[in-house]
């Protein structure tokens, strides 16, 4: 696990100097530079880490700290990531019940074509518990028209990433990160709630709000990565139309 804590320990510096940093949009567009991050914060976290204090926001709650995007290209696709940064006084569902969490590499699926019985109900199990504990959805969400919903997994966990700190990130499909439909936000279930599930929950009218907590993703965040976003969207569409006409070509 100390590759993973290296990984954890160097995401708040990466996240906050690269959104501090100049960039040229044209390049980015065009060539989609990654990692990229972009990150919003309040005004405590602005003090307690010398950031410029101008740049802060209110992140709609106390405990709330700072919110990421992470965009990243991992073996040829890009993948999305929210990050939060948030007080130690809340208490999260913690995936495996461990304080350190970081979601296997890609590579490492390649094992499973020689997995036995006994590691595929392993990995089953560990899916299983850590499947649908959050839900990344629009605030304008009233119908599926009106907004984006996605249930999300952890991808890395950081208890006490520092003092009174931790962080949590969690994998989202990039395309759900649509600023079109406004502000978002991210619902987490809380620790300790064996029987309850976010995942069963409407999306649409969350019953069981005690069950959760609510993070902000404010729509000012969704906005610095829509570029790269609508840009990546259309990657996407490009390569399956490609796919589609190589498959279903005339034949000779």
């Amino acid at each position: 696990m100390t590759s993973g804590m290296n990984i954890l320990s160097q995401g708040l510096f990466i996240a906050t100097s690269i959104m501090l940093s100049s960039c040229d949009w044209g390049e980015f567009e065009s060539v989609l530079i990654t990692p990229h991050y972009s990150i919003f914060y309040d005004r405590n976290f602005a003090d307690r880490f010398s950031l410029p204090k101008d740049k802060s926001v209110d992140l709609g709650n106390n405990y709330l700290k700072a919110v990421a995007i992470g965009i990243q290209k991992v073996n040829g696709s890009y993948t999305c990531d929210i990050h939060i940064y948030y007080d130690t006084s809340i208490k999260l569902y913690t995936p495996n019940k461990q304080d350190v969490f970081l979601n296997r590499q890609h590579q490492e699926y390649f094992f499973a074509r020689e997995m036995n019985d006994s590691d595929y109900k392993y990995s089953d199990k560990q899916s299983l518990e850590n499947t649908g504990r959050a839900y990344f959805r629009s605030k304008s969400l009233k119908t599926i028209k009106t907004g984006t919903s996605s249930t999300v997994g952890y991808s890395s966990y950081k208890k006490d990433f520092l003092p009174g700190l931790n962080m949590a990130s969690f994998n989202i499909g990039c395309s759900f990160l649509d600023a079109e439909h406004g502000a978002a936000e991210l619902w987490v279930q809380k620790e300790g709630l064996v029987d309850y599930k976010l995942i069963n929950e409407d999306p649409l009218n969350i019953k069981n709000k005690e069950s959760n907590y609510r993070f902000d993703v404010p729509l000012g965040l969704l906005q610095t990565v829509k570029p790269m976003i609508d840009r990546i969207n259309k990657l996407s569409i490009d390569q399956s139309s490609s796919a589609v006409s190589l498959q279903f070509g005339e034949k000779e």
